[in-house]
């Protein structure tokens, strides 16, 4: 599936933290090759910052350069799939989703099973 730097960090974030062994390992995979390589991290430029707020407390926030941000291929198996949708879904029904889940998660919601990965459907 093409995912872009933001769709990358999105998903890495809601992955199950508790789950059984099996799933924790594929979740383990999935995280490594939603990671940055170091050319990765050069070439968008992405790099961590942080501010102080209007209130005085500190936020993170990670940018990079979103002109050149035209995904990546990374393959995601039917169990990741699932383990991302749960978790979507989880936050859907706690009224817990953010803006910057919306766009991922229609995308996922839309994705179909081909040859045992998940791919977007064309169109």
């Amino acid at each position: 599936m093409l995912l872009t730097v933001k769709d990358r960090i999105v998903i890495g974030d809601i992955l199950p933290k508790e789950s059984d062994l099996a799933t924790l390992k594929l979740m383990r995979e999935l995280k490594e090759a939603l990671s940055f390589s170091e050319e990765e991290l050069a070439k968008f430029e992405l790099r961590q910052v942080t501010e102080v707020n209007d209130d005085g407390r500190k936020v993170s926030a990670m940018v990079w350069n979103r002109d050149i941000d035209s995904g990546v291929d990374i393959p995601i198996g039917v169990t990741a799939y699932n383990s991302i949708m749960d978790a979507f879904k989880n936050l859907d029904r706690g009224k817990k989703l953010q803006d910057h889940h919306v766009d991922i998660y229609e995308r996922f919601l839309a994705a179909q099973i081909v040859d045992g990965s998940i791919v977007e459907k064309e169109g």
